[in-house]
């Protein structure tokens, strides 16, 4: 089999190299095999992953098997990367995993500590491609300590720890979070200086220069960047591929600050060397990029023209989530015509084939299997032919040849079952998942009507009738009934403040639109700042604030989640801490990468049976503090909700008439420099 798809590739015009050919050709036809006859081949591979994907899959699995066969560790670890990102490329994404996670496992078993690192990076960057964030930087994290890993025994290797700083500059970018992206890149680039290494440095520039352009930092920064990497590429065998690159990333960078007529001409740049040198993927990639850019700028004619290219490009070489691009690129382009039942019919279309790419794993699967079941077949083939004089011998082969399709049609219609009784569960866990959240919304909204209704409307409601009150009796009111009246409304705007200030944050973060800008930031800087905010209530109320936290102790955290956390948790000590109380903040490293946060009150405490339902949303309610103050229990759930958002968790311990003690965690700075 696999000695027929090579045949099929000689005769098709092709970018290999005779030699290259012969060299594999070679290999195939040996009688035995040793470490590392698949791995000498990558340049075969690496351009069918170009032209020809489909080639190369049915390539790559004949030769694994063969690499299994012979009990080649390495060369097995080598093929599922390589079979790993052609899945990639088709958005195959399941099965991309699966064979990445493969090859990490080998490299694992081997001990290829630098190997592992970057399988982790390819693992992540699927997570990414998913949308999965947290997943993705998980990954990435390994990725780092395997690197460090990998130079305590090799203090010159270097390239496992820039790749993956690079790489995790790419998620930290995803997240919106300019000051780390900056750091990991310049911690690739200060590996980077040691290595000596020009290709790496010249990726790194390349994402300096996306740094500066994708955030709007400076224009200039990142054409400097983008022209460095490209004086970097000179004499590079791969130097063109390298140029569209740079080409592409330009091209975006005009695009992002308006200036049209260039992007236009760096996208055309690009796109004619990676057509010329027969990079696929790149190809339909920068054409999609550029007829987005069109269609934005309204030139319809010509995007229709680039995103059909890109479509049959992509549906050519089986690149699916790429075609899902083109359609859908299409479909906008019909809507920005007026062309609406058009756009309806392909919005058909486009929904078909998002919902075929779930399917595509199972006929891999049964492509595997026809490839094993014709192996099979050609060995039994080979038995009869050395024994063709003997009828019975003829005949049992037959049978066996059948016994064998026989069964794996058997084995095929199990796994199909098998494949559609996984999917089948999914969908109901994906039902599960989905009436749970319908049914935590519902919370959502009834909590949100109800401080609407209650919460929010008593502080107004008494608010007027003060303001009423002033109105008619401010003649009659003496100066201190007059101070008194100011009093209650201050004190009922702040809690109204509060409450609003709360509800906006909680609605934000409960849809993801609340920003996550973690940096380094000083503890006790951070608890004095916050207690001052409330130093007017404690004065009132003759209440102290004993700040214990060490002043040498820097968190890794959201400033403003922070500061939100801190001051509910001091407000509701404050509510329930009598004239004369003291509140206690302190702080002690829970482990090397945690810092544990306490703040304590000697107030009334709460009952075994309230602390129960103080996190729970439907059970969130209205409590008066000592001197009545008002609050709606909305503060303690935004402080869970911040505090897991920093990997951290809360909890309260409290009784009846013995104070109240809040409990927290956030991550050390040292954790992450």
């Amino acid at each position: 089999m696999l000695y027929i798809l090579l045949m099929l590739v000689l005769a098709s015009p092709f970018a290999l190299s005779n030699e290259s050919l012969e060299k594999f050709k070679q290999t195939l036809q040996q009688k035995s095999f040793s470490e590392g006859d698949f791995r000498q081949h990558e340049e075969i591979f690496l351009s069918l992953r170009k032209e020809k994907p489909d080639v190369a899959l049915e390539m790559l699995h004949s030769s694994l098997e063969i690499a299994k066969g012979h009990g080649l560790k390495k060369d097995k670890e080598f093929l599922h990367n390589k079979i790993g990102n052609i899945y990639f490329d088709k958005s195959l994404f399941a099965l991309a995993l699966d064979n990445y996670k493969e090859s990490v496992n080998i490299n694992l078993e081997l001990e290829e500590l630098g190997a592992v690192s970057f399988g982790y990076c390819d693992i992540a960057y699927v997570y990414l491609n998913l949308g999965n964030i947290d997943l993705a930087t998980n990954y990435y994290l390994k990725s780092i300590d395997f690197g460090l890993k990998n130079l305590e025994g090799d203090d010159t290797d270097y390239y496992p720890m820039i790749n993956a700083y690079l790489n995790t500059s790419h998620c930290y970018s995803s997240r919106d979070m300019q000051d780390s992206t900056f750091f990991y890149l310049n911690e690739a680039l200060l590996y980077c200086n040691g290595s000596g290494n020009y290709y790496w440095e010249w990726k790194i520039n390349l994402h300096l220069g996306n740094y500066f352009s994708e955030n709007k930092i400076s224009l200039d920064s990142a054409l400097h960047y983008y022209q460095y990497s490209k004086k970097m590429v000179k004499g590079d065998p791969a130097a063109k591929e390298k140029n569209a690159q740079i080409f592409e990333k330009i091209a975006r960078t005009y695009q992002i600050y308006q200036i049209n007529d260039s992007a236009t001409v760096y996208y055309e740049k690009a796109i004619k060397i990676f057509d010329s040198i027969g990079d696929g993927i790149k190809l339909v990639y920068t054409l999609n990029s550029y007829s987005k850019f069109l269609l934005k700028e309204k030139s319809f004619q010509e995007a229709e023209e680039i995103s059909t290219k890109a479509y049959k490009l992509s549906e050519e070489r089986s690149y699916t989530g790429l075609k899902l691009e083109a359609l859908f690129i299409k479909i906008k382009l019909l809507e920005a015509k007026g062309k609406h039942k058009d756009a309806y019919n392909l919005l058909l279309q486009y929904s078909r084939l998002k919902d075929s790419l779930s399917s595509k794993s199972l006929r891999v699967k049964d492509l595997q299997i026809s490839s094993d079941l014709s192996n099979m077949s050609n060995l039994i083939e080979n038995k009869h032919l050395k024994h063709k004089n003997t009828i019975f011998q003829y005949i049992t082969s037959s049978v066996i040849i059948f016994s064998v399709i026989a069964f794996f049609m058997f084995y095929r219609q199990s796994e199909t079952k098998r494949l559609a009784n996984i999917e089948l569960t999914k969908a109901n866990e994906l039902t599960v998942k989905a009436n749970a959240e319908l049914e935590k919304i519902g919370k959502e909204k009834d909590l949100f009507l109800n401080i609407l209704s209650h919460d929010l409307r008593n502080p107004i409601h008494s608010q007027r009738q003060l303001f009423e009150l002033m109105y008619r009796e401010a003649e009659h009111c003496s100066q201190e009934e007059l101070r008194e009246i100011i009093a209650d409304l201050l004190k009922s705007s702040s809690a109204v403040s509060t409450l609003l200030e709360n509800l906006l944050s909680w609605s934000l973060a409960n849809r993801n639109q609340l920003p996550f800008k973690p940096q380094r930031i000083n503890l006790f800087a951070s608890a004095g700042e916050n207690s001052q905010l409330l130093t007017s209530f404690l004065v009132n109320k003759k209440i102290e604030i004993k700040n214990e936290i060490s002043s040498d102790i820097e968190v890794f955290a959201d400033a403003d989640m922070l500061s939100s956390i801190l001051r509910n948790i001091l407000s509701n000590a404050m509510k329930f801490t009598p004239p004369g109380g003291t509140i206690l903040l302190k702080a002690n490293p829970s482990d090397e990468k945690k810092v544990l946060i306490s703040v304590k009150d000697n107030g009334i405490g709460i009952s075994p049976k309230n602390l129960k339902k103080l996190f729970n949303i439907s059970e969130v309610q209205s409590t008066p503090g000592i001197n009545d103050e008002r609050g709606n229990g909305l503060g303690l759930l935004l402080v869970k909700q911040f505090a897991g958002s920093h990997g951290g968790s809360v909890w309260i311990e409290s009784e009846l008439g013995h104070g109240t003690a809040v409990f927290f965690e956030m991550p050390l700075w040292a954790d992450t420099s």
